[in-house]
């Protein structure tokens, strides 16, 4: 709600035909002059706070209630080369890409807080040399991996089961063409992180 009040303004002053008195004047301008600050005020809360057209616009962890998204879509970070252990950082969006270029660890960090669903998903290329991928998450965070599901195939010759759709493990990137797409997601703040493989895609 505007804090501009224009109550005090007296609209009928001056009268005309008569000798008007120098305080209503001074009244007058003083109550527009405040409200001309209180308005200044206002628009650059406006400017400084609402969502723009023209620009980025931060909501700082305000929500959006009750809308309606049409052609929308999810910005892509490509992270690059990567030859040492390095942070994957949810901040700069939640579909990154990488290559990497040497076996390390991959840590997931700088989750939303806690009771907010935050996913991640990854596309890891390497430099067409198989390179082994440890996952990790900041502070004392833990992934729990899917584990995937038993079945048995039909042309096996042994009868045994195979686990289809578990996370990797060791998590091995051979391709520079052929990414394997992993997706991460946790509800408390990164404490505990669930990984699923969606597979290689070919």
């Amino acid at each position: 709600m505007s804090d501009i009040n224009t109550n005090k303004i007296d609209r009928n002053f001056p009268e005309p035909g008569r000798d008007n008195d120098s305080f209503g004047f001074r009244n007058n301008f003083s109550e527009i002059s405040d409200n001309l600050d209180i308005t200044k005020t206002e628009i650059e809360d406006i400017q400084e706070n609402v969502a723009r057209t023209d620009q980025d616009s931060d909501f700082n962890g305000q929500k959006i209630i009750d809308v309606d998204l049409v052609n929308s879509t999810e910005q892509v970070y490509d992270i690059g080369n990567l030859t040492t252990d390095s942070n994957i950082d949810f901040s700069n969006g939640s579909y990154q890409t990488l290559r990497v270029t040497a076996d390390i660890t991959l840590t997931l960090s700088s989750w939303p807080i806690s009771s907010r669903k935050a996913s991640l998903t990854i596309a890891l290329l390497s430099d067409n040399t198989e390179r082994a991928v440890q996952w990790d998450v900041e502070g004392s965070g833990a992934i729990k991996r899917n584990v995937g599901v038993p079945i048995q195939l039909y042309d096996s010759t042994d009868g045994s089961n195979v686990t289809v759709g578990a996370f990797p493990n060791p998590f091995l990137v051979n391709s520079e063409n052929d990414p394997l797409i992993v997706e991460f997601w946790t509800v408390d703040g990164g404490h505990t992180v669930y990984a699923n493989y969606i597979g290689q895609f070919v």
